[in-house]
């Protein structure tokens, strides 16, 4: 059970550590060109997707150093989970792997690596999924944070008077 425990915690360490810096590099040498391309709306949101990314890599750094700091892994999973594409909005964003399941056409739905997507007017076809990699890991760690007043207190030695 330890031995799961351990596994299970540099999995995740390693997907949003991994999968962060992979979606920052991927992203940030693309500012320039968002720019000039499209103007400085596409730019704006190539910062914001920059930022999710290296908040996903503190959020695993953080985990890293106190296992006990869990909120800001659990935002960054959390934001991973949804994907969905309408007729005039579209938003995606994983940092290090994916298995996405939903309904209509979207994207592959095991996807190793980084990617966003946020279209305002999403000219393409209609698709509500999840990411059940990023659901998945959520739900283990929720479960696995310990609840205040559920663990056994230690027992007092016994004193023979």
């Amino acid at each position: 059970m330890r031995f799961m425990k351990k596994c299970f915690r540099w999995v995740l360490i390693v997907q949003a550590i991994a999968g962060g810096f992979v979606g920052l590099f991927a992203t940030s040498p693309n500012f320039l060109t968002f720019f000039q391309a499209s103007g400085l709306l596409p730019f704006l949101m190539g910062g914001a997707f920059s930022i999710l990314f290296l908040f996903v890599i503190v959020s695993g750094l953080l985990y890293l150093f106190n296992p006990q700091c869990v909120i800001p892994l659990c935002l960054a999973l959390f934001l991973q989970v949804p994907w969905i594409a309408l007729p005039r909005v579209a938003y995606g964003f994983t940092a290090g792997f994916s298995i996405i399941a939903g309904i209509g056409h979207g994207p592959p739905p095991f996807y190793f690596g980084s990617a966003f997507r946020f279209y305002i007017g999403w000219p393409g076809p209609t698709f509500i999924g999840i990411n059940l990699f990023a659901l998945g890991m959520l739900v283990l760690l929720l479960i696995s944070i310990p609840m205040p007043g559920s663990a056994k207190q230690p027992r007092e030695p016994a004193t023979h008077t």
